[in-house]
């Protein structure tokens, strides 16, 4: 006999990389080595990842990597559009490869993360290579 399926639940990866965002200004995925990333990131350039499930979301740590002689600048983190409700800001200003975690209010739901890049005082050099974002729910 058939066993009836009642419920189903699709899980999703925490992490959230540069391939799977969509509705880019200005920055522009790049792929080396087997890695993934954006760059030509300057300031008012963003990204979109569509519909993310942000239930339970507490913390998202976004993911950069700076050269030497990239100017480094800020990261916000806004709900569907990219002037919508910032959700969280941080900042990326030492060369490396960089972990930064942002506590959030849990929006619950499911939302467009927009990443928008600023850095007004820099606004024709490239900041740093965006390397996504880890979801986290503590």
């Amino acid at each position: 006999p058939s066993i009836p399926v009642t419920a189903s639940v699709a899980l999703r990866s925490p992490m959230l990389s540069p391939d799977q965002a969509s509705d880019f200004n200005i920055a522009r995925i790049v792929r080396q080595d087997g890695r993934v990333g954006l760059s030509n990131v300057k300031h008012t350039a963003h990204a979109a990842y569509k519909d993310i499930d942000l239930t339970g979301v507490k913390t998202i740590a976004v993911i950069t990597y700076m050269l030497p002689g990239q100017v480094g600048g800020d990261i916000e983190l806004h709900l569907d559009q990219p002037d919508g409700e910032l959700l969280a800001k941080v900042s990326a200003q030492q060369p490396g490869l960089a972990f930064t975690p942002a506590k959030v209010r849990s929006p619950e739901g499911t939302h467009t993360i927009y990443v928008v890049f600023r850095n007004a005082s820099a606004p024709d050099k490239e900041m740093f290579y965006f390397g996504g974002l880890n979801l986290g729910n503590k």
